[in-house]
């Protein structure tokens, strides 16, 4: 179905280089087109306290997190980053997961797994955040992970960088080269890459630093406003067709 809506489509909308190159297939030159996402940057200029969200879920004002937003599903490679989290021993360190558990039974193996790492308690599952909820989870995260196996971009992750929090996320994300080593690092797809990233983010302030300094100038890559003129220049195009 999805070869036959490439085959009638007028245009087809890649929003980074790797997913322009997974589509390549669909569509020859010209009907294919780059053109990455955007996000509101307003809501992430004033965020809410961060206290908000700490009661809720029983986190202690000394306490740093990790947080992970975006669905609860195997392509998220939830598992390898659970696996590093334990692996790094971090004190006074939660990590939390937020999002909604769309496949019942992956959620359920996950929780197993966290229980038997002996991770209750250090590792949280929070179901879906929405509107202040969320923004006050950013606002109380020292780190953020997209860990994904796939990744067509990384909304999740671009409302991070807009929030102010440092990114670890994996190479195979299609936002991946405009954060890295610049708002934050990319690593390779691993148990051991993600725990020597986050290391890297929570222990060495010169790097995280370092790697996170150029952070107004991906915010200026991430607003609505290229991606909505390139929009409307491609509609216009395509109106000016003959039928």
């Amino acid at each position: 179905f999805t070869h036959w809506m490439g085959r009638q489509a007028a245009r087809i909308v890649a929003t980074s280089p790797g997913e322009e190159e997974e589509l390549a297939k669909l569509a020859e030159p010209g009907r294919l087109v780059l053109r990455r996402n955007g996000i509101d940057l307003e809501p992430f200029e004033d965020l809410p306290p961060a206290d908000r969200f700490q009661t809720a879920y029983g986190i202690s004002a000394g306490e740093r997190v990790i947080l992970y937003v975006g669905r609860i599903s195997p392509i998220k490679n939830l598992e390898q980053l659970v696996r590093a989290f334990q692996d790094l021993s971090l004190e006074r360190t939660r990590l939390v997961l937020v999002g909604p558990a769309l496949e019942p039974e992956y959620a359920q193996a996950l929780r197993r797994r966290i229980a038997a790492l002996d991770l209750d308690g250090r590792v949280l599952l929070t179901g879906p955040l929405y509107g202040e909820d969320k923004l006050s989870a950013l606002a109380a995260a020292e780190l953020f992970v997209l860990p994904s196996l796939s990744e067509s971009y990384g909304n999740a992750a671009a409302e991070a960088v807009a929030a102010g929090v440092p990114v670890l996320l994996t190479e195979t994300c299609g936002i991946a080269p405009q954060i890295d080593g610049r708002a934050g690092l990319a690593v390779p797809v691993g148990v051991s890459t993600l725990a020597a990233g986050m290391h890297t983010l929570m222990e060495d302030q010169e790097v995280r630093d370092s790697v996170t300094m150029r952070r107004g100038e991906v915010l200026q890559e991430l607003s609505w406003d290229e991606p909505l003129t390139q929009t409307e220049q491609m509609y216009e195009a395509l109106l000016g067709m003959p039928v």
